[in-house]
């Protein structure tokens, strides 16, 4: 099992990851080193398999030939470093090979947003507020400020490749939303509304700014939630998602130090 740097990922290991990999930009992301991560192989040059991890959210990809030993061999080293998370579609035989997860549950990616429209209605800010471009000062009063730092290694490389949008009231954050980085011209999509400020209408219009500007730069987006969580599905459908593939969530927890 070796690792290597994005530098060394051929065409060749790329081409083991299935494009319709439920999250495959995250893959992508991984294998371009956008954000930190791990690429594991057993031949750089000649690969028969490869595993691309993502450090930040535990994001796991396995592509190529595996049996039940290697995969639990490839699931414990990357426990040591952090939770690790496969997606997987309900047809996918792999799910056979893996030792007994902590988490299974599902999930549904949202795509094929029409481009440019939909999005009018949602795009007035309430009175009193206004919807800002992330900045320095912004992004240390995200919520997700630490886990992004460990995805991209810095502020200055996050604000490089990450796009957001905070709905503001005065000095209030109401909603937060933000997108990226762009991989095969396309970006994922995600939001956080403080508790008190739910059930609002806030993070449609967070997000509709977003999207606005993601596909004014030409990129596609996409959603990702888990089933459970109703009112991210609503929210992926309202914003104008026309298609949904669902898949598994399997994943194993942190292994302790």
């Amino acid at each position: 099992m070796i690792s290597i740097s994005p530098e060394q990922a051929s065409s060749k290991l790329r081409a083991l990851f299935a494009e319709d990999a439920p999250a495959y930009v995250r893959c992508c992301q991984v294998l371009d080193g956008t954000i930190n991560g791990q690429i594991l192989t057993d031949d750089p040059a000649n690969p028969h398999w490869a595993v691309a991890y993502e450090t930040a959210y535990g994001t796991t990809f396995l592509g190529g030939s595996f049996d039940a030993p290697l995969v639990g061999n490839v699931i414990d080293q990357l426990r040591s470093r952090g939770e690790v998370v496969l997606l997987l579609l309900p047809e996918d035989a792999r799910a056979n090979l893996l030792p007994t997860p902590d988490y299974d549950g599902f999930a549904i990616d949202f795509f094929d947003r029409p481009v440019g429209t939909g999005l009018d209605a949602y795009l007035r800010a309430p009175e009193g507020c206004e919807v800002r471009r992330i900045d320095h000062e912004l992004f240390d009063r995200s919520v997700d400020r630490d886990l992004n730092i460990a995805a991209f290694g810095s502020v200055e490389r996050a604000l490089e490749n990450w796009i957001g949008f905070f709905l503001m009231r005065g000095d209030e954050i109401l909603c937060e939303a933000s997108a990226g980085p762009e991989a095969n011209g396309m970006v994922e999509l995600g939001v956080a509304t403080p508790e008190p400020y739910r059930r609002k209408g806030y993070a449609t219009i967070t997000c509709a700014h977003l999207i606005q500007t993601c596909e004014g730069m030409g990129y596609e987006t996409y959603w990702n939630t888990a089933k459970q969580n109703a009112a991210s599905v609503a929210l992926a459908r309202k914003l104008g998602y026309r298609r949904e593939v669902e898949h598994r969530v399997i994943a194993w927890s942190t292994l302790a130090r």
